[in-house]
């Protein structure tokens, strides 16, 4: 419910646009992100990149992202 509240305005923006939007609560598991992992490696799912920043840059890409305009992934590259 304090989600819901907190993301009004999302949520609106988002049935404006005819989408839906929730709120998902994830529990990391090692033998799902293993294979989430062999899928992508295998070629079947492409993760759609929109920018590439490095470490050094995390700030920019956390401006980025807050602009909003992203089409993709935002990844801060740790190497």
């Amino acid at each position: 419910m304090v989600f819901g509240l907190l993301s009004r305005k999302i949520i609106r923006g988002a049935g404006k646009r005819g989408v839906e939007y929730s709120f998902l609560f994830v529990h990391p598991d090692g033998g799902q992100l293993s294979q989430i992992s062999d899928i992508l490696t295998a070629g079947h799912i492409r993760p759609v990149i929109d920018k590439v920043f490095p470490f050094a840059r995390a700030k920019d890409a956390l401006g980025y992202l807050a602009k909003g305009k992203a089409k993709g992934k935002v990844i801060v590259q740790m190497r």
